[in-house]
């Protein structure tokens, strides 16, 4: 790993004539909290770096751009590790990479950066490690991106963002990963939903109108596949309000799908896939 950060630090403190010690007197560090700055990392503090480029008597934006490259470096040391392993390649990451640099070069910290964007930490960190967030949609997340972080190039990050994509795909596609749960019930519940204009808290709000004890968050497990349980007046109340056949047809779906998405289950429960995949006309 490279150490930008590290030797630059080291470099201005010896040209200044200052040990680790006094440098850190200065600081208001110990001097172990300075050796440890001299070392390869790729998380600082900007405030902290603020405070060392005073004291050292250089730009601060000096200090972020070696952060920046050993960041830049990690990301792509990492990427290359992964792609040459025998068990899994790994997605381009040109989308991440950018926010990353623009937002250090820019003294932009994470707080700042999850505020200004509406996200929690951990979405921005999924997001500059190469995730996409399920929830925001690209040109909204970009569009903020461009306001936030004025420079960057709002059709390379178009172009970023689709390549990134585009290879996740392809990567799976080699390393043959796994295929998705099944989810019969959820894409027909959504598919229903979705040809009524119903948003799932208006849905909600008629169901438990109608007795239901489902939540927002109970009926988006559902349509994900990851719903434990579905009881049968919850079933009934969503197949009045989706124009389903009966209540009994939806939990036959959910039924099949358990049991599809879990091997142990299947093995106890064989004869009731039969009744399923009869009800459903799937055998």
């Amino acid at each position: 790993m490279t150490n930008y950060l590290g030797e630059l630090i080291r470099a201005l403190r010896l040209e200044r004539g200052l040990t680790q010690k006094q440098l850190g007197a200065l600081l208001g560090f110990s001097k172990a909290a300075i050796s440890l700055y001299e070392q390869p990392a790729i998380n600082r503090k900007p405030e902290t770096l603020k405070n060392i480029a005073r004291v050292l008597q250089v730009d601060v934006n000096k200090l972020h751009e070696a952060l920046a490259k050993d960041q830049l470096d990690d990301l792509k040391r990492k990427q290359l590790k992964r792609k040459h392993s025998t068990r899994q390649l790994m997605p381009t990451n040109y989308f991440g990479i950018a926010i990353t640099v623009a937002r250090i070069k820019r003294h932009i910290g994470t707080t700042e950066m999850c505020k200004s964007l509406g996200i929690h930490s951990s979405s921005l960190y999924r997001l500059e490690n190469g995730e996409r967030l399920s929830h925001l949609h690209r040109d909204i997340l970009i569009e903020r991106l461009v306001t936030i972080l004025p420079g960057l190039n709002k059709q390379d990050l178009i172009n970023y963002y689709d390549t990134d994509r585009e290879n996740a795909a392809t990567v799976k596609a080699m390393t043959g990963s796994p295929t998705s749960r099944q989810c019969k019930l959820g894409t027909q519940l959504k598919a229903k939903r979705k040809r009524l204009k119903l948003k799932t808290e208006a849905l909600i709000t008629l169901a438990k109108k109608q007795g239901s004890t489902l939540t927002v968050q109970l009926y988006r497990d559902l349509e994900l596949g990851k719903s434990t349980r579905l009881f049968p007046k919850d079933a009934t109340v969503l197949a009045n309000i989706l124009n389903f056949e009966s209540g009994d047809y939806l939990i036959a779906l959910w039924d099949h799908d358990k049991i599809k998405n879990s091997p142990s289950a299947m093995t106890r429960r064989l004869g009731s896939l039969k009744r399923i995949d009869s009800a459903l006309e799937l055998s």
